[in-house]
């Protein structure tokens, strides 16, 4: 099963899943909104279980040359489908389409779930019974060329399993992931996140400093393909999810909202790291920072739609007061809209990244208090 994979990412955090792949041991090329790398299951298993950037996981199975639908069709019927999918099984087609005349969505899904089920035309060889479930196909159309993959994902993968209960406008965990990254927060460092909301921050790094895998809770698309086989996965799993503890980490929430906090507190029972996180009711202007060395501060403020515009700019100019009055000499990561917003905290402040985030162009903001 070696081929070639792509991992997905928001456009602009590439580089952060390049450097969550090499931690994994696994060598890549960034390409536009995501990586693409070699590998066979063991690999896959790796990503799914391990990463914590990678929003999916795609297994690339061939490319080729097509004008029209004839000319599609032809060439779905070419590639080894067997692996994949069963005769009869569901096929998803998603389809991505630039400068190219297969861009009617409706006509292109159909025409290659027929092609799909052509090839697999004959009798079926005995074994288990295939999989009610459907296989999402992707179809990337550039031009006159296209790029056929099977997702091995499923649901999203920032979607861990523990993240049941959601305070307002929730930041993606994987892309929690990737902004302590890019502040360059690791294990060891105190972290504390004032506006922590339903506690992705604090959560993702806890389990981070635990070494528990992002993926251990959760089902994956890949055990529908009709060559899976579910003791090899069961063995390298158990392998691949063995917590490797980094060092010992302080993490406070904190959040004005009861409702949040409460949801914060059951998202970390959930996730297993409800021993490992403080936290506490309490608006932001009232909070203490923790005793010790100083370490990252990390927000996701009120901005946009969660607040009146008229408010917006007076949240942003208190924050950065506080921080200079109370948190001299902690590094800041900070969230929020593309623009010049940041400045009303009068912090010297970086543009680390840049991404899109439910619709909105987002930054990402660090530097010293």
């Amino acid at each position: 099963m070696q081929g070639k994979w792509f991992a997905q990412v928001a456009p602009g955090l590439e580089p952060m899943l390049v450097q969550d792949l090499e931690a994994l041991g696994i060598s890549a090329q960034m390409e536009k909104g995501g990586a693409v790398f070699q590998g066979d299951l063991e690999q896959m298993y790796r990503v799914l279980l391990r990463s914590r950037v990678a929003g999916r996981l795609r297994r690339r199975i061939g490319t080729f040359k097509a004008k029209n639908p004839d000319e599609l069709a032809k060439g779905i019927r070419r590639l080894s489908w067997k692996p994949w999918v069963s005769p009869r099984q569901p096929v998803e087609v998603h389809l991505s389409s630039s400068q190219s005349h297969l861009k009617h969505k409706g006509s292109v899904a159909k025409k290659t779930e027929l092609a799909i089920q052509d090839a697999l035309r004959g009798p079926r060889k005995p074994g288990r019974r295939p999989s009610r479930s459907s296989v999402r196909v992707d179809l990337r159309v550039v031009r006159d060329e296209v790029t056929v993959s099977i997702d091995a994902t499923g649901e999203l993968l920032h979607r861990r399993g523990w993240r049941l209960s959601s305070a307002m406008a929730p930041i993606r965990e994987n892309r929690a992931a990737a902004i302590l990254m890019l502040a360059g927060w690791a294990p060891g460092e105190t972290l504390v996140d004032p506006m922590c909301g339903s506690g992705t921050f604090p959560i993702e790094a806890a389990l981070w400093s635990l070494g528990k895998a992002p993926g251990g809770q959760r089902a994956f698309a890949f055990e529908h393909w009709d060559s899976h086989k579910e003791s090899a996965w069961k063995a390298a799993k158990k392998k691949i999810v063995r917590a490797t503890p980094g060092r010992r980490t302080v993490f406070l929430g904190s959040d004005r909202n009861a409702g949040a906090v409460n949801a914060a507190r059951e998202n970390a029972k959930r996730a297993g790291v409800q021993s490992e996180i403080a936290f506490r009711c309490e608006p932001f202007a009232d909070l203490r920072p923790p005793d010790g060395k100083p370490g990252l501060v990390v927000f996701n403020p009120p901005w946009g739609g969660r607040v009146s515009s008229g408010n917006v700019t007076g949240v942003w100019r208190g924050l950065g007061g506080v921080l200079r009055s109370r948190w001299k000499g902690w590094r800041i990561a900070l969230v929020g809209p593309v623009g010049g917003l940041h400045n009303a905290t009068g912090l010297s402040l970086n543009t680390l990244a840049s991404f899109e985030s439910g619709g909105v162009r987002v930054s990402v903001w660090g530097g010293f208090v």
